[in-house]
């Protein structure tokens, strides 16, 4: 959970305000030690002590006033550069990890695939184990990027077994599709997971069981756009996914 702490906008915050508060203690703190340095020992290490962690925190502070920068950058150039400022001030393996994964988001934002893999990669060199969410858009840039074992790798991981059916729909796989289809529908069906076997019973040419599994998942719809959406998917599947996937690539440009 250490990383929904450090990519908090509050705490980041906090940690500058605290080490404003540090770096206006530190001389008082210095002189009590050494005023107290000749009279009581115990003092005196006391004050060091004290000194040592203001510095800590002050130095800490560094990566949050970075980060905050790129947080706010106006282009891609000033965002890395602010956050590798960050990353190279960074004490923690945990921090710097977390901070590769922010970069790699916000290069996802501004339409740089590649960079974004780069740095999602790079995240764990440091660190083994993020939050589900970080993975799941790491799967999508992967897809767009056409490195479709890699994004299996991930969906695997998290028994997303929908998106896996949806990428052998993409690469023309379509009995593997529904078994993938077919395992998430018995873990726990979703209406990705109908629509998916529903367009590879329509690829294999079993058009009354799609029409089944179609109904199923406009049950899932809340809303009128929902349906109307998932409407047009399915009487366009020969296309949309395609036009899907090619804007995907558009987007992030793998192109």
């Amino acid at each position: 959970m250490f990383e929904a702490m450090f990519e908090s906008f509050w705490y980041q915050a906090f940690m500058l305000v605290f080490a404003g508060l540090a770096l206006l203690l530190i001389p008082l703190v210095f002189f009590f030690g050494i005023k107290n340095k000749s009279k009581n020992k115990v003092l005196s290490y006391f004050w060091t002590i004290v000194l040592v962690f203001l510095l800590f925190v002050v130095y800490e502070s560094i990566p949050y006033y970075y980060t905050l920068k790129a947080m706010t950058a106006s282009d891609k150039t000033e965002m890395a550069e602010n956050y590798n400022k960050a990353i190279t001030f960074a004490i923690f393996p945990e921090h710097k990890g977390v901070l590769y994964l922010n970069m790699s988001e916000s290069y996802a934002a501004m339409g740089c695939g590649r960079e974004a893999i780069e740095s999602y990669e790079k995240a764990y060199t440091y660190h083994k184990t993020y939050d589900k969410s970080h993975d799941i858009i790491a799967g999508l840039l992967y897809i767009a990027d056409e490195n479709y074992t890699r994004a299996i790798e991930i969906y695997e991981k998290y028994e997303e077994y929908e998106m896996i059916a949806y990428i052998y729909t993409l690469v023309g796989d379509y009995n593997k599709a529904l078994k993938y289809a077919d395992k998430q529908i018995q873990i726990k069906p979703n209406l990705a997971a109908y629509e998916s076997r529903a367009i590879a019973y329509r690829y294999l040419g079993k058009k009354s069981l799609a029409d089944i599994d179609y109904i199923k998942a406009l049950d899932f719809c809340k809303n009128d756009s929902c349906k109307t959406a998932l409407r047009k998917r399915y009487n366009e599947y020969r296309t949309y996914t395609i036009k899907q996937h090619d804007l995907a690539r558009k987007n992030y440009h793998f192109e």
